[in-house]
């Protein structure tokens, strides 16, 4: 018995991978600057509506939701998939049906609890704030606000798993926009801080709102539908915990490990490195931005081509991919330590100088993290999750302990070069050799027997 060979190069309906990843990029190189600009916009009307601590609150919330960094409990990452492996069809609302329901209980939980702890003036304590009504009902309305987004956002999965993350990237800065906009409106009505503070939260709102429309029109899903059935108890949904609960501890993982470089400087460094590190931080998030909409874009590449079983096509796809992105990200890398320690200096006001060691070890990051995410999108399944899962628990502690000890003898870099070394040890060296195992074994799947 012989493989075929007459198999389609790609199953129909997405796009060859790099072109998928270039439209991604494209796609962030478009919004960054509209973001970039509404962002600055935004911060002088704020500013010149309720002052510079009116400011400092508003900015203060909107960070709130990155305290929750796996916000979703993971299900976006099941309702990715079983729109990209092209399941039949009723399994695929089932895994709609599962997961709506899950968004729509945590929705009603972070609403009801955020209210209730604004009512009992419990988030000034939680935050520092001042006692206010004011300020306990600003942040309230806007976590409240937030968890009101988190159903809208399976409009953004599953234009994602139907190979369409470049509407997403798209839909994304439409968000900023829209936060200006509710800026201006609440400067020239004389609004108190509350829409100021909800302000972002509405932004989530109307990107999610655009993301399902989309969905909806592009992706042949009825998410109405799919509302009404998961508000009724005689449905049935689809199993989804054994893909959203390690994508629930990745989701944890990762963003930890970056937010806690603040906190260790805080601890180990001085003020003025932790201002150093927070100036270079703020150049190398764009760039992140930029590897990250182009790897999310492989996801349904990859789950569609080794379900159609064209063992070499998905090798010569990853391959691709890897060197792609590997290069992007150099490019990427270079420019930071070329142009990243003048200006961000020059952010600093010349209070403080943003060393080249400390760029480098940005770029690093940037090209371990590039390097990674073609495997990271290849082992997508439940047991590649599974494994992904124990890295990145794995890297956590590596980047923890290592950016203590780094801290307080490299100062801002530290932190830094602690995660390049922690994510590549951990993450991105095993999840390519178990790539590279499974990409082995699809072609021994399509070679004559």
């Amino acid at each position: 018995m012989v493989a075929r060979t007459d198999a389609p190069s790609l199953p129909v309906g997405i796009p060859a991978p790099w072109h998928q990843v270039k439209r991604s990029v494209l796609a962030r190189i478009l919004v960054l600057p509209v973001a970039g600009v509404a962002g600055l916009l935004t911060a002088r009307v704020i500013v010149s509506a309720i002052g510079v601590s009116g400011y400092g609150l508003a900015a203060l919330v909107a960070t709130l939701p990155a305290l929750l960094p796996s916000a979703d409990l993971g299900v976006g990452a099941a309702v990715t998939t079983a729109v990209a492996d092209d399941r039949p069809r009723e399994e695929m609302l089932g895994v709609l049906l599962s997961s709506l329901r899950v968004l729509l209980a945590l929705s009603g939980a972070i609403v009801v609890l955020s209210l209730t702890l604004a009512a009992t003036s419990m988030w000034s304590a939680l935050t520092g704030l001042a006692a206010t009504d004011a300020n306990n009902w600003a942040i309230g309305l806007s976590v409240a606000l937030f968890g009101l987004s988190l159903p809208l956002a399976i409009g953004s999965r599953i234009l994602l798993g139907s190979g369409r993350n470049f509407m997403v990237v798209l839909l994304q800065g439409l968000s900023a926009p829209v936060v200006l906009a509710i800026c201006l409106v609440g400067r020239s009505a004389h609004a108190g801080i509350w829409l100021y503070a909800a302000a972002p939260a509405c932004g989530l709102l109307a990107m999610g709102a655009a993301a399902c429309r989309q969905a909806s029109r592009h992706c042949d899903v009825d998410l109405l539908l799919v509302l009404r059935r998961a508000l009724s108890p005689s449905a049935q949904g689809s199993r989804i915990r054994h893909v959203a609960g390690p994508m629930a501890v990745i989701s944890a993982c990762l963003p930890l490990a970056y937010q806690s470089d603040r906190l260790i400087l805080s601890h180990v460094s001085s003020v003025t490195q932790l201002a150093v590190y927070s100036a270079g931080a703020a150049l190398f998030a764009p760039a992140l931005s930029l590897v990250s909409a182009g790897g999310q874009s492989l996801w349904p590449i990859f789950v569609r081509t080794g379900l159609a079983s064209l063992g070499g096509n998905l090798r010569r796809q990853f391959f691709t991919a890897l060197t792609g992105l590997v290069a992007f990200g150099v490019v990427l890398g270079v420019a930071l330590v070329l142009v990243g320690p003048s200006i961000g200096t020059w952010m600093l006001r010349s209070g403080a100088a943003v060393p080249v060691g400390l760029m480098a070890s940005f770029a690093a990051v940037l090209i371990v993290l590039s390097a990674h995410y073609p495997g990271g999108m290849l082992l997508t399944d439940s047991a590649g999750l599974r494994f992904q899962a124990k890295a990145s628990v794995a890297m956590l502690m590596m980047n923890v302990a290592l950016s203590l000890v780094l801290a307080r003898r490299l100062g801002a870099a530290g932190p830094v070069l602690g995660s390049a070394i922690s994510v590549a040890l951990c993450m991105w060296l095993p999840t390519l050799r178990s790539a590279l195992h499974r990409l082995a074994a699809s072609g021994r799947k399509s070679v004559p027997l």
